[in-house]
């Protein structure tokens, strides 16, 4: 509960200040997209957690707080199907329908050449992943979250153009935090435990609109 009292409170924040050096700037961006989330794996000693790829669907919100650097707030959402294939004695497979979430904040950096409507792009974020899985004895996943993105807009003109874009997302776990809420004999209420790092590598590619609002 007190980390995501916190992300509130940091994403308020932050959401003041973009918006306030948006009106200096004068530069509003709004793009959605869909695209596919590849599949990723984790190892455990009792065994392999692989959540599946599928179709990933999003939605940013960026505010201009410096010449071609912009602050987003991005929220997206992958619906798929998880499964643990146990390695030791003790353990029982499962399978299950499982939703992640991505609500993130961070920066990007455009690089503009000349009038060229093609203009690359580089960021990263970090904000949390929420992790639902479809079944009412585990609860909700909360894990802090860091990305790496990159891409392409193509402006067809000067308010609305084509986001191709990339990224790499990590959420992350800490020293003796369970992962999961429950993979065991009992079916989903024994638990994993893990040391600290990164629970998985999941990345995305998509394609979308952005629009450009200009002061």
């Amino acid at each position: 509960m007190r980390g995501k009292l916190l992300l509130g409170i940091i994403f308020s924040i932050v959401f003041i200040t973009a918006t306030k050096n948006a009106d200096a700037q004068g530069r509003i961006e709004l793009s959605g997209w869909g695209g596919h989330m590849v599949s990723g794996d984790i190892g455990f000693y009792e065994g392999d957690f692989t959540i599946d790829g599928n179709t990933t669907f999003g939605g940013a919100l960026g505010f201009e707080i410096a010449k071609n650097t912009l602050v987003e707030l991005t929220f997206s959402n992958t619906a798929t199907n998880a499964h643990f294939f146990p390695h030791v004695s003790g353990y029982l497979p499962w399978n299950g329908k499982i939703g992640i979430n991505y609500l993130m904040i961070g920066s990007v950096k455009e690089f503009y050449f000349g009038e060229s409507p093609v203009v690359p792009y580089f960021g990263g974020e970090l904000g949390t992943s929420i992790t639902n899985v479809k079944e009412s004895t585990v609860s909700d996943l909360w894990r802090f979250s860091i990305a790496l993105k990159g891409g392409l807009k193509i402006f067809l003109s000067d308010a609305i153009g084509i986001k191709l874009q990339a990224r790499m997302l990590m959420p992350l776990y800490f020293a003796g935090v369970g992962f999961y809420g429950g993979i065991g004999t009992g079916g989903s209420s024994a638990g994993l435990s893990l040391n600290g790092g990164v629970v998985v590598l999941q990345g995305d590619f998509t394609a979308g609109l952005v629009f450009r609002f200009n002061k």
